[in-house]
């Protein structure tokens, strides 16, 4: 027999509700059995369904937390060895509070606002501590928040792996 939904395609299985013939391709596993699409009842899961209102929620959450946090790199910096930590607990902060600001959802929407948060948070971060901290003028400023450095690259990583994986 052919599968209901691809007719080019044999088959020897059935719905075991509406006794339909499907393909591996078409086929659901449920506790019951080999179910169709439809019989399968098959619904997105509420937890990634995303609304509009939810997405503005994580965009105030996330620039405010950026802020938060982009103070956090420009105070505590200075302080030997402790950028690394200072990175684990802005991602850990902008995802927590995210997720929290959206009810628990998660996404990849959610993901990349977060992950935009913390690296805003980092570029605050080197912009505060430019002008509260160096008293750096006019270009200075901008080539010292746009310079490179392979051990803040790294933190900056190490941050948005945390705030993303509050979101998944």
């Amino acid at each position: 027999m052919q599968c209901s939904l691809h007719p080019k395609t044999e088959t020897l299985l059935t719905c075991g509700r509406c006794e339909k013939p499907i393909c591996p391709k078409c086929l659901v596993h449920t506790l019951v059995g080999a179910r169709c699409k439809k019989c399968a009842n098959v619904r997105p899961d509420p937890i990634h369904q995303v609304s509009a209102p939810y997405y503005l929620r994580a965009l105030a959450a996330g620039v405010g937390l950026a802020f938060g946090g982009g103070i956090a790199w420009a105070v505590l910096r200075g302080v030997p060895f402790i950028s690394f930590f200072i990175s684990i607990g802005v991602g850990i902060g902008i995802g927590e509070g995210i997720s929290r600001a959206v009810n628990r959802k998660g996404g990849r929407g959610l993901q990349i606002i977060a992950a935009g948060s913390v690296v805003g948070s980092f570029i605050l971060g080197k912009v505060f501590r430019a002008v509260f901290f160096f008293d750096l003028s006019g270009q200075n400023i901008w080539r010292y928040v746009f310079s490179f450095d392979a051990f803040l690259a790294l933190f900056l990583i190490v941050g948005v792996m945390y705030a993303v994986g509050r979101l998944r």
